[in-house]
């Protein structure tokens, strides 16, 4: 099939008729009709562990003296794009971008020209990276970006980690702040974001009053709903996203499932989270991250319908249960993305 994954039909998933199954062998994840017998799903979980499967539309042709019956699934792929006006970044250093555009995510974080190109062929937008400082050496991070900066390739988003928090081994101060944020005015359209996971401060609250300076939390432990929703009535529209952690959310030291973090998000009109991966991960470990976006209307997820081709011969065949059925073939005739 030759169509663009971005011009698919979208539909939303209906739970009263079908349920999702993971089959074990072949690891393979479908939404299939309830009730459909074990041996069935058994067989279908056989052949895909063992068959490459392709996209076909011809006829199919039995063998002379087998009976044939058709079923068909929509198998679930790990790939997912943005819905809602919502969007997810990402910032880490163990996977390349082009294995984290397809799990939904459009933001990114950059260090350097070859960060940034790369990103880029792999479908980020410049408007969507950002840059990150490092350390608090204000002369070093400007000439970084000035290197990196090119208005035919616009990366106007930097970035500053918990630059007042005692927890930094170098912490900024308000004056080398201050310093850096002149040299960034320099820069058309350029912004600062910071983070803290401190409640809402004197120190941060006069940062955020210039208009290009803009705040994240990045509380990791605890009742983290609570805390977003404390920031985002002390720092209002400054509050543009938020932080959740991979790591701590694998670990059990952070909040208990990414969900009540998303739920929290749609409830305060925050539309910009990041993730918090930097070496810590795998694609399973993202994998559930974005299902859990998907299962919180911030991603749809893309479909492939399965058609299954099951052959029973000899006497008594009669579907689903008469005589001994075996899948002659399988194969791919449509893709949608679906909305949980």
């Amino acid at each position: 099939m030759n169509k663009s994954l971005a011009t698919l039909p979208t539909s939303n998933m209906d739970h009263t008729k079908d349920t999702v199954i993971t089959l074990p062998k072949s690891n393979k994840q479908f939404i299939v009709p309830k009730g459909l017998s074990a041996n069935k799903i058994t067989l279908l979980d056989e052949y895909l562990s063992t068959h490459t499967i392709s996209n076909k539309t011809a006829s199919v042709m039995p063998y002379a003296g087998y009976y044939q019956h058709t079923e068909s699934y929509w198998e679930q792929e790990n790939q997912y794009q943005p819905i809602n006006g919502r969007t997810l970044g990402i910032w880490q250093t163990w996977t390349s971008p082009s294995q984290l555009y397809p799990l939904g995510f459009r933001e990114i974080t950059i260090y350097n020209t070859t960060d940034r190109d790369t990103a880029y062929n792999d479908g980020f937008q410049y408007s969507n990276m950002m840059f990150m400082n490092d350390g608090n050496n204000v002369s070093y991070n400007e000439t970084r970006y000035s290197n990196l900066y090119d208005p035919n390739k616009p990366v106007t988003r930097c970035y500053i980690d918990e630059p007042y928090e005692s927890s930094n081994q170098n912490p900024w101060s308000p004056s080398d702040i201050a310093t850096y944020i002149n040299f960034l005015q320099n820069y058309p359209s350029t912004t600062l974001t910071v983070s803290s996971w401190h409640s809402p401060n004197t120190e941060y609250e006069n940062l955020v009053s210039i208009p290009m300076v803009y705040i994240m939390d990045d509380y990791y432990t605890g009742d983290v709903t609570s805390s977003w929703t404390t920031f985002k009535n002390g720092y209002g529209s400054k509050n543009t996203a938020d932080w959740m952690s991979l790591e701590r959310q694998a670990d059990g030291t952070g909040y208990s499932d990414y969900s009540s973090c998303f739920g929290a998000a749609n409830r305060l009109g925050i539309s910009d989270v990041w993730l918090y991966a930097y070496d810590y991960g795998n694609l399973s470990t993202l994998q559930n991250y974005s299902y859990a976006a998907w299962a919180n209307a911030w991603l749809s997820r893309l479909e492939k319908h399965l058609v299954i081709v099951y052959q029973c011969s000899g006497l008594g065949c009669s579907w689903p249960d008469g005589g001994t059925w075996t899948v002659y073939t399988a194969y791919y005739d449509d893709e949608q993305w679906i909305n949980y």
